[in-house]
């Protein structure tokens, strides 16, 4: 069942390209039927992703970070909405810095950031005025979040582990790349409803 959300200025309002992250995530997820399992939700927001996750896994539980406070209160507030707080650890930290490295995560998950700077003043009046920047902006080519999370993403993962991305509908090209660069193996791709590559499955390379 979908989730009503709700989010509150400055925090992104969430996407229907985010409902295509979770469903393909939980496919993952039951397909290897797993004891019960953390989850790690980077840049979590008003929650949509992570919740999303621990409606439709009743076995997950979940450590969510944002560097907003202002994210990470709508997210315990909606949370606490669906009676999901008891299984999810709110954590503001700028991507991994904040975490330990004691615990590692089968699936970590993230819709970062990916607007191009210089696009940002074109997006519909609504989305600028509504959705942080900080939310937004993806840096000069929108992948400045990307090359954080594919950087220092394996020494979180548990081996076996899952890592997947919410993408610009044309960045699937550069993102296979740069994954590639930093010892990452492309293993799905999901196209949204307009046939535009949206989601990534990425596994730690072997060889990387």
């Amino acid at each position: 069942a979908d989730l009503n959300l709700t989010v509150k200025k400055p925090v992104f309002i969430p996407r229907p390209e985010t409902e295509f992250l979770v469903s393909y995530a939980c496919t993952l997820v039951r397909a290897a039927d797993p004891a019960p399992f953390w989850i790690l939700d980077l840049g979590c927001g008003s929650g949509n992703l992570v919740l999303g996750l621990l409606h439709a896994l009743g076995r997950a539980r979940a450590v969510a970070v944002d560097l907003d406070l202002r994210a990470l209160r709508l997210a315990c507030y909606n949370a606490k909405k669906f009676g999901l707080e008891n299984r999810l650890h709110l954590c503001q930290s700028d991507f991994f810095l904040g975490l330990g490295r004691r615990h590692k995560y089968p699936l970590i998950v993230s819709n970062p950031p990916y607007i191009p700077t210089a696009e940002i003043n074109g997006l519909q009046l609504e989305v600028r005025e509504w959705e942080s920047k900080i939310a937004l902006d993806g840096g000069p080519d929108g992948l400045d979040a990307y090359r954080r999370l594919l950087r220092e993403g394996r020494d979180y993962l548990a081996p076996g582990g899952d890592f997947i991305l919410e993408i610009g509908y044309n960045q699937a090209e550069s993102l296979a790349q740069l994954a590639r660069d930093n010892g990452w193996e492309l293993a799905g791709i999901k196209t949204d409803l307009n046939n535009w590559p949206r989601i990534v499955h990425l596994k730690p390379s072997p060889h990387g």
